[in-house]
């Protein structure tokens, strides 16, 4: 056959199923990818849910195929992938992310602000009452090992998750949660304890210490970062590659922040500056 008579075709992921849900408690389609990766372990297979799945599904499941035989002990790290995302066939969309990843707004937000943010508690009501149905429908799942990944609008959801159901997953990889968000509304939601064995990482680019942030109508530069208690301790990691995750043991007044927190060197982010408009949702959700 030669390149004029070639015939193309879409490409499709080995091992990679999807399927549609449309939810009674968002009133919104998502699209769902599932990959199960090895044989399912006697207790179930642990899963990953990855949050914006069109854009990081593909390379989470390349590297947990790479990962499936530890060529040091020979032993297998079976999972299911589950990625969430959306049916418009954009590798991020950019509207309803925002309503999804966002906690709910205080009574004094704006009915333009209600209409494009605020609905984390819908979609976690999605997550609990039909995405995780119809994944122990088709694969022997176990409930004890449920992990989530999120990237800035979708690291804020997971904080959101963590900070008012810690049970929902008991490993968190949250990467630039954009803690600035509405004011730092998610820090009104940080809880006075977490689960002994929730597990939680959180990780920064070197140059996110800042990020804008809404005050009075304007603009302005705030630390994006969650604090850190006076009897806590957060350990910053140089290497950008393979920062070591940790188990979060709160003490009397806990915060995430007793995870580690990776610096990325090799991403180079400009400072932000301060700014009399809204954010556009592309440079910062």
């Amino acid at each position: 056959m030669t390149s004029r008579t070639a015939h193309w075709q879409a490409a499709r992921l080995l091992q990679a199923e999807e399927t549609h849900i449309r939810s009674k408690h968002t009133g919104r389609s998502y699209r769902i990818q599932t990959a199960a990766v090895g044989d399912p372990p006697p207790q179930g297979y642990p899963v990953l849910h990855i949050l914006d799945g069109d854009a990081f599904f593909p390379a989470a499941l390349s590297m947990a195929q790479s990962l499936l035989i530890n060529p040091m002990t020979r032993s297998r790290a079976a999972c299911l992938i589950v990625s969430i995302g959306y049916p418009n066939g954009e590798v991020r969309d950019l509207t309803q992310r925002a309503l999804d990843y966002t906690p709910p707004l205080p009574e004094t937000a704006t009915e333009a602000d209600r209409r494009q943010y605020g609905q984390a508690d819908r979609f976690a009501a999605f997550l609990d009452h039909e995405l995780a149905p119809t994944l122990a429908a088709k694969y022997p799942v176990n409930l004890k090992e449920q992990a989530l990944f999120g990237h800035s609008f979708g690291a804020l959801f997971g904080l959101y998750s963590l900070f008012t159901a810690p049970d929902r997953f008991k490993h968190n990889l949250l990467a630039s949660p954009s803690v600035w968000w509405h004011n730092r509304r998610v820090l009104d939601f940080l809880p006075s304890a977490l689960p002994a064995d929730t597990a939680v990482r959180i990780s920064v680019g070197e140059h996110e210490a800042t990020a804008p942030n809404k005050s009075a109508g304007k603009w302005s530069p705030k630390p994006n970062c969650l604090p850190v208690p006076s009897n806590t301790s957060a350990q910053t990691h140089n290497s950008p590659s393979t920062p070591t995750p940790t188990t979060a043991t709160p003490p009397s007044t806990p915060s995430p922040t007793t995870s580690n927190t990776s610096a990325k060197r090799g991403r180079r982010n400009k400072p932000a500056e301060t700014k009399s408009r809204m954010p556009n949702k592309q440079e910062y959700g």
